[in-house]
């Protein structure tokens, strides 16, 4: 993914499902003088998290939330699911249906 970014871009990084050591140098950074922007969910007031999240969820049109998942799952289905991401079995994007 690096390679691919312009000359002054950003990376945000949010999630530490991988762990917590970044497989990579600080090298490809410098040479493109891309920012690492790290996201903290954790520490995040509540009423700014809320904003955030009702910005999001009419920032798309219709439909297009719909084709960013390649797979929809249970929660049941999460601790497979789980077990084959840290594996390297998965491409693209996997939805968790909420309990209701």
């Amino acid at each position: 993914m690096l390679r691919t970014l312009h000359y002054g871009a950003g990376v945000a990084a949010s999630g530490l499902t991988g762990g917590n050591a970044p497989e990579t140098s600080v090298y490809p950074f410098i040479i493109r003088s891309v920012a690492l922007l790290g996201i903290d969910s954790v520490k995040t007031p509540i009423a700014e998290r809320r904003a955030v999240w009702s910005e999001l969820a009419n920032a798309y049109d219709d439909g297009v939330l719909d084709n960013m998942a390649s797979e929809e799952i249970s929660h049941e289905q999460l601790p497979t699911a789980l077990s084959t991401i840290i594996a390297g079995g998965t491409r693209g994007r996997i939805l968790v249906r909420p309990v209701t």
